[in-house]
This record gives structure tokens, sequence and C-alpha cells, in this order.
């Protein structure tokens, strides 16, 4: 590899951060386990359905973090924060929120549906989260107590 080469891909790697571009894990943990929608309040059986929509089966069990209704947005800057100082160290990578989040632990109702057709059961709770961090953030859900 060229020194040009390289030092452009090193750059690339260092900026991504700054760009907002998130490390694949961290954006598989939001895209499982986040909530993003303003416009209205979480529903276990629609979210579960949109995020399977290119599945060819429908996932038994989830759980989501929840913010405050009406909105039910994940508040991500304290979940992340788990992670970077604001979290208790559970050995390993695992830390353990100080503060309680509302979670929605969503069980599928209809073994053998399809993505489109999945039924969940919204089972909420509150607690403290724990969760796996990678690089000051959380990839990882590992529960909730």
């Amino acid at each position: 590899m060229t020194a040009p080469l390289f030092c452009l891909m090193l750059a690339s790697l260092l900026l991504a951060p700054a760009f907002g571009v998130d490390p694949p894990a961290f954006k598989r943990f939001k895209d499982n386990h986040t909530y993003t929608n303003r416009n209205r309040p979480f529903d276990c059986t629609r979210e579960m359905n949109r995020r399977q929509e290119t599945q060819t089966f429908c996932r038994p069990y989830s759980s989501v973090i929840l913010g405050n209704p009406p909105t039910d947005v994940t508040p991500m800057n304290n979940v992340i924060n788990i992670c970077r100082g604001e979290g208790t160290s559970m050995g390993g990578n695992l830390y353990r929120s100080n503060i309680n989040f509302r979670i929605a632990d969503c069980r599928l109702q209809n073994a053998g549906a399809t993505p489109g057709n999945c039924i969940y059961r919204d089972t909420p709770r509150t607690g403290r989260i724990t969760v796996g961090c990678s690089q000051g953030n959380p990839t990882h859900y590992d529960g909730c107590q």
C-alpha cells in the first residue's frame, strides 16, 4: 500500500466520527434497541414489523429503550453516557446505568408468522439497563434490572 493511500484511509477512519458516521456495532445497537419516531408513541407490533421488512422470519423477542411520553423517543445522550463515565462497571465491557430507563420488551405472539404479519405483546418495565460498550458507545443490550 502506498503512503498516500494509507494516509487517506487513516484520515477517513479518524474523521468519520466528526462527520456523524457511526461505527457499525453502534449503528446496529441503535437500529435494534432505540426508538426515534417523534410523530407517534412506540408500538411493539408496528415497530418490530417495520424493522424486519427484509427478514424472512419474525424475531421472537426484542427490548427497546424508550424515553418519556408522549413521543417515547430514546434519550440517546443518556444511553451513550453509560459508556462514557456515567455507568457502573460490571466487568469486561459491560456497564450498568446509574439512572432508570423505560423499556418495552416485545414478545412475538404468533410464532411462524412472517414479517408484516408479526404480532407482539409489549411488556413495559423501568429499571437500570446494562449495555456492552466499545469505543465509548453502546454496542450490546444486556438487560434491565
